[in-house]
């Protein structure tokens, strides 16, 4: 939250939990905790900020959670199939209007999009990860190939943005032409065992937190992404519920119980003097 507050001054911190608490009940937002493997093999615990530009059940998140989340468009929605064309006319009306006629050549020009390979969604989400490097379409698809081999030859989608990101000059003039220099330098060797097939990688181990106070949880104690006491709703306290059921003779009867144990015992020589006349 402070950091957020430093790169947007004109919000305070108040207003921003509120921001991303309204983002989170709305299907927008989750924060998650989940187990990344760092370039020398050993895990660590990362926190995420997960968002949708669609908003999202909390069954959908639950899912993300469990890594079973549906494949779905660049903007968040599900692929629908493309709409069938009009039947032909046998005169078909000829546009007078050049602009129209424009509009037609265009519309005649869509496709519906090929699904683009792992290589490509990693250099697309470049930017995300260092805004210097943000490559263009163009640049995606001429180094699609590059990054297709990394994969190919046993490296993860963090070590392939690892080697683009690392060590970065303080000025980039063409991100496209260092990502090229990069893929290409830093290609990682032929597996030497061509024959045994590439080890899938595990799913991270992910844990929902409170998108306000970043409290632990399930997904299914977290609706909306935030935990009952930042909810309004009081947390359960088994001790205040006994002690409100107990009636005062109990009370009374264990404190006596309590001071019994706690008295020290009477010597027995204590005893004999004081029966003494």
């Amino acid at each position: 939250m402070k950091t957020l507050a430093k790169v947007l001054p004109d919000y305070g911190q108040c207003a921003l939990r509120t921001a991303l608490r309204r983002l989170s009940e709305a299907g927008h937002l989750r924060r998650v905790t989940e187990t990344h493997m760092s370039d020398g093999g050993s895990p660590l615990w990362v926190t995420r900020t997960y968002f949708s530009r669609t908003p999202r059940d909390d069954a959908w998140w639950m899912a993300l959670c469990a890594g079973n989340v549906p494949s779905t468009d660049e903007d968040g929605s599900a692929p629908h199939p493309p709409p069938a064309a009009p039947p032909p006319t046998a005169d078909p009306p000829r546009p007078q209007d050049p602009q129209a006629h424009d509009r037609t050549h265009v519309h005649a020009q869509d496709r519906p999009r090929r699904p683009r390979s792992p290589g490509y969604a990693a250099l697309a989400a470049l930017g995300r990860a260092e805004p210097r490097m943000t490559l263009s379409a163009d640049d995606c698809a001429s180094l699609e190939a590059f990054a297709e081999e990394w994969l190919a030859r046993g490296a993860t989608r963090d070590q392939l943005l690892s080697a683009l990101t690392s060590g970065l000059p303080p000025h980039i003039h063409h991100p496209g032409r260092l990502a090229r220099s990069r893929l290409l330098a830093k290609m990682p060797p032929e597996n030497a065992e061509p024959g045994r097939a590439r080890e899938p990688s595990p799913r991270p181990l992910r844990i929902m937190e409170c998108t306000v106070c970043r409290t632990p949880g399930r997904p299914a104690a977290l609706p909306g992404g935030i935990c009952g006491p930042c909810r309004g709703e009081a947390p359960p306290d088994d001790r205040r519920r006994r002690a409100a059921e107990a009636t005062a003779a109990q009370v009374r009867a264990r404190v006596e119980g309590l001071r019994a144990v706690a008295r020290p015992p009477a010597s027995s020589g204590s005893r004999t003097a004081a029966g003494r006349p």
